[in-house]
């Protein structure tokens, strides 16, 4: 069985991954950030991800890179670039997405300019369109009061380096 060594942020060096450790390249994972997930969140947060289709017999590749690595593989991809792996520019956007009536009103909320009613999903992304962070809201909350939040949450992702930061008019 493949191993991702993580020996900080709460990790156990030589312990598996994830659930799909044996269908993926071993990958050297250290702690980058104060917001990284540590093992024990690991074990909650796993199960709830779905099993790739190749699984449940309906075809399909197996997962290439541990589900953990999000981070390392956008820095191998801007590396990659020829660009700096923590990117100084980034883009950020936003989306209401229609909400089911089975969706907790807590969660849904009303965007009178696109005239949904749900949630909205929020997004930063770096020159190359690769992602840097995701927030949901209900669909009221206005884009300058989420944005807060979602660049806070940037800038624990890509490193504080990011200096500049397209947006639409919100």
């Amino acid at each position: 069985m493949l191993s991702c060594p993580m020996p900080a942020g709460g990790s156990v060096a030589g312990a598996p991954c994830c659930r799909l450790s044996a269908s993926h390249r071993s990958t050297e994972r250290t702690a980058r950030h104060p917001t990284d997930v540590t093992d024990a969140q690991w074990v909650k947060l796993d199960p709830l991800l779905p099993d790739p289709s190749c699984l449940s017999g309906r075809g399909g590749r197996w997962e290439g890179h541990c589900r953990r690595l999000l981070d390392a593989l956008r820095d191998r991809v801007r590396l990659a670039e020829g660009r700096e792996a923590a990117p100084s520019a980034a883009i950020v956007d936003s989306q209401p997405v229609r909400a089911a009536e089975t969706v907790g009103r807590a969660t849904r909320g009303w965007d009178g300019g696109k005239k949904v009613a749900g949630r909205k999903r929020r997004i930063v992304v770096d020159t190359l369109g690769l992602l840097l962070a995701v927030l949901v809201t209900p669909a009221s909350t206005q884009d300058r009061v989420a944005a807060r939040s979602l660049l806070r949450r940037m800038r624990d992702t890509a490193g504080g380096r990011v200096r500049l930061v397209w947006a639409d008019g919100a």
